[in-house]
């Protein structure tokens, strides 16, 4: 996961690039009329910050595979990974034991002294 995309390149001839971003919002961008034998971009995408929004996976094509004739500066920025979060079950099984260790701490501080059975 990421939250930006760039990249530059070269066409061999006119034509337009179309870069998937395949993200939690689903987004599709299209750069038309990029020009041929010379260097184009930087292009790319970006997250909305504090949208939660993060990037996934990016297809980068053109009409004619071989209208490219270059692709270079790529670059993935701001990668993050997602903090683990307990599941319900996980979350309930934890405040079960914190119970049972608290009564077992309340009825052997109201036995008062140790008894052997």
């Amino acid at each position: 996961m990421f939250t930006s995309f760039s990249f530059q390149g070269q066409l061999d001839i006119l034509g337009t690039i179309f870069v998937e971003v395949n993200d939690n919002f689903g987004n599709t961008f299209t750069f038309a009329n990029v020009p041929a034998n010379s260097v184009f971009g930087p292009f790319g995408a970006a997250a909305v910050a504090g949208t939660g929004q993060y990037i996934d996976k990016v297809k980068v094509y053109t009409e004619l595979p071989e209208n490219f004739k270059s692709i270079k500066l790529v670059d993935f920025g701001n990668y993050t990974v997602a903090g683990a979060v307990p599941e319900p079950a996980t979350w309930a099984m934890m405040m079960l034991g914190f119970l049972g260790v608290g009564f077992l701490a309340y009825r052997r501080k109201n036995q008062g002294s140790v008894r052997l059975a």
